[in-house]
């Protein structure tokens, strides 16, 4: 339950100013300038949606970023542009603070404020998981309204358990997504299976970054929906799902409680892709081989899967879940179109993707502004700090 003295008013519409400028290509960006809370040391400064410049069909999903440590949800364009071009949606939310002097800000673009000094950056301490969680409320209810599609809500805070606040105000449900998940309580698994939302379990990338692991068997034990992710974080940069499959499988063999049953190697792939179909909303058309589904199909090449170590009569599953590699993928079809066959691109040429991607990785170090460094390295020190100190208000 929020207190009264962190609760803001809701959003609606007509009340909220918007504009919107083209980005080139057919992108559009509608910014909402928010109405000054009542109280809180931090304030909205825009709640940004991209989308295409001619919309005119309802969007097949609508992300929520929410902002991170640096109080701005800043998305490279390329990625907006991505998931835009795929019928998506894509809404930002980011913060201001009332206390930062204007010069202690970096301006080094609109969309991305960044407190730089040590006394600017303590004062964060005071931001808490209460506000934060309402003012998210506030904005994923506002987005609802604005956007009616599936909505997927992406960016919560370290260590911060949203589940309860945002259940409260009506934010979670059948269409709500939870992205790793490594944080929740028994009681935020619980309301998850009782609103019936989605965790989205990535463990390669949790693991990586080292933020926890998602209680994967009290999950599914509680019947919390469960979809495989990578995060665009795998263990080997390689974008494996069957390394993946593998590793969500091996982890929740020695993490997990006693009464909750481990997986089945056809239930840890069934994350894979009935759990992804319902986490885009496409249960009853993706994820299958049945008639009346969408023709997506990977073959793979169980001779070479099987040599020379599987004898005799395996379980198909198990040998998957054992042996299987992005190697061994022989073909791939999409909706009925072959995007490889025998192991040969059919609508990309890999060379000239490949050129072109480190060409944009040179280019942007070369941009890369050496102060920026300092910064991250001083924000780094104080978020360590700020959680030894256990200053972090909200639990």
């Amino acid at each position: 339950m929020l207190t009264a003295a962190c609760w803001r008013p809701a959003l609606r519409r007509g009340q909220i100013a918007s504009t919107r400028a083209s980005l080139g290509d057919g992108l559009c960006a509608d910014s909402y300038g928010l109405p000054q809370p009542p109280v809180g040391r931090f304030d909205f400064s825009r709640v940004q949606r991209y989308l295409p410049c001619d919309a005119a069909a309802a969007p097949t999903a609508v992300v929520l970023y929410l902002p991170g440590t640096h109080m701005s949800a800043y998305l490279p364009e390329d990625e907006i542009r991505f998931l835009v071009a795929g019928g998506v949606h894509v809404w930002s939310m980011s913060y201001r603070s009332a206390n930062l002097p204007t010069d202690a800000i970096q301006q080094d673009s609109v969309w991305n404020p960044w407190p730089t000094s040590p006394e600017d950056l303590a004062k964060i301490g005071t931001w808490t998981t209460e506000v934060f969680a309402g003012d998210a409320a506030r904005v994923a209810s506002f987005v609802r309204i604005e956007d009616p599609g599936p909505l997927y809500v992406a960016g919560f805070s370290f260590g911060a358990s949203l589940a309860y606040r945002l259940a409260a105000m009506g934010v979670l449900g059948d269409r709500s997504a939870l992205a790793h998940g490594v944080w929740l309580r028994d009681a935020d698994v619980d309301l998850l299976a009782r609103t019936r939302a989605t965790v989205v379990h990535n463990c390669s990338s949790n693991l990586r970054l080292a933020t926890g692991v998602a209680p994967l068997r009290r999950l599914l034990a509680s019947g919390v929906s469960v979809a495989l992710g990578l995060d665009d974080m795998g263990l080997a940069d390689d974008d494996d799902m069957f390394a993946e499959v593998r590793l969500a499988h091996v982890l929740q063999r020695v993490h997990g409680q006693p009464q909750d049953r481990r997986l089945l190697p056809a239930e840890a792939f069934g994350l894979a892709w009935d759990g992804g179909a319902r986490v885009v909303g496409a249960a009853t058309t993706i994820g299958r081989l049945e008639r009346g589904r969408r023709g997506d199909v990977v073959v793979l090449d169980l001779d070479a899967l099987s040599a020379p170590f599987a004898v005799g009569e395996v379980d198909v599953w198990e040998l998957l879940l054992g042996r299987a590699k992005a190697a061994h993928v022989e073909s791939v079809i999409v909706e009925g179109r072959p995007l490889m066959l025998e192991r040969r691109l059919q609508h990309i040429d890999r060379q000239a993707l490949m050129d072109e991607v480190a060409g944009a990785a040179a280019s942007a170090i070369a941009r890369r502004d050496p102060a920026h460094g300092t910064q991250i390295d001083e924000l780094r020190r104080r978020i360590v700090e700020h959680y030894q100190e256990q200053r972090w208000s909200g639990d």
